[in-house]
């Protein structure tokens, strides 16, 4: 049996629209990105390897990372993994003096896996308005790393950023339209702290003793778990979907779109039942409590 879960708990919605928070979008994708591309086995030319300092300085000193850019682009898994790459290679200007960009981004990814435990719940508006504190505070050079052009990249590469970013935020909303019209499925839960979570379960068992998942998964005290990753590029989305939530759509086209997803989504849900939905799978024992 389907059990849709409350659209208050659902942890997918919309970037926020400010200029100042799309363009930390813009940048902090950006910089993860060509990390990502340029450090993972080469060693860094002499020519580049103090515009991926830059890009990594302005990432330990930002002040206005929010734990949503923090989960969907994931820049943390990203810096981890080259800190990890890198580790494996002879020792080279890059990571040397006095650039460290090994041992720089190893501690940079520790310290933001070390305060995911003090985000809001991904569903609250807080997971998309707090932030987190900067790894470094209070640098004499702190201003100097703010924008990319402050940290050495021309024009061409900024126009780049800013189509990618396009094609992100495209993609970004035709995804939270379609989860903010189907929530996903928990895949597990926590139960909230300081709750007695025996008495907890026994409350939502049905006639067999079985915990019963409808009762679950609108309980307040239940914490839902959804997603390993946040990315919303990698969440499974009907590759025909179309946005009806994209700017400009006159009344006409956004009911079109809104009537022709219809038989989109059915047919994403008849081939989930036919290889072992979400719901069929839910596993109770998966449960966490914490």
């Amino acid at each position: 049996m389907s059990v849709e879960p409350p659209a208050s708990r659902n942890p997918i919605r919309h970037l926020p629209t400010d200029p100042a928070t799309q363009l930390m979008f813009r940048d902090v994708s950006f910089i993860t990105k060509t990390l990502r591309s340029n450090l993972v086995s080469q060693l860094a030319s002499d020519d580049n390897v103090e515009v991926y300092s830059n890009m990594l300085r302005n990432l330990e000193t930002r002040t206005d990372l929010t734990h949503l850019v923090m989960a969907e682009i994931e820049p943390g898994g990203t810096l981890g993994y080259l800190a990890r790459e890198r580790a494996k290679l002879s020792e080279n200007a890059a990571d040397s003096a006095p650039y460290h960009l090994q041992s720089r981004m190893e501690a940079l990814s520790r310290y933001w896996y070390d305060l995911r435990g003090d985000a809001p719940q991904q569903w609250t508006p807080e997971f998309d308005t707090v932030t987190i504190a900067p790894f470094i505070i209070n640098t004499d050079d702190q201003a100097l790393f703010e924008t990319l052009a402050d940290i050495g990249l021309p024009e061409e590469q900024i126009k780049e950023a800013d189509t990618e970013f396009e094609k992100f935020r495209i993609q970004h909303s035709k995804t939270a339209s379609y989860f903010t019209r189907h929530p996903p499925i928990p895949k597990a839960f926590t139960v909230r702290p300081g709750v007695d979570s025996k008495a907890l379960y026994d409350s939502v068992r049905d006639s067999n003793g079985q915990v019963a998942r409808d009762k679950m998964i609108n309980h307040p005290d239940f914490l839902p778990m959804y997603f390993e990753s946040r990315n919303m590029m990698s969440l499974d989305v009907p590759w025909t979907w179309e946005d009806p939530d994209a700017p400009g759509l006159s009344d006409q086209e956004r009911e079109r779109r809104e009537k022709d997803n219809i038989p989109r989504h059915e047919k994403k849900m008849a081939e989930a039942a036919a290889f072992g939905s979400n719901d069929d799978n839910f596993e109770p024992d998966r449960c966490v409590v914490m």
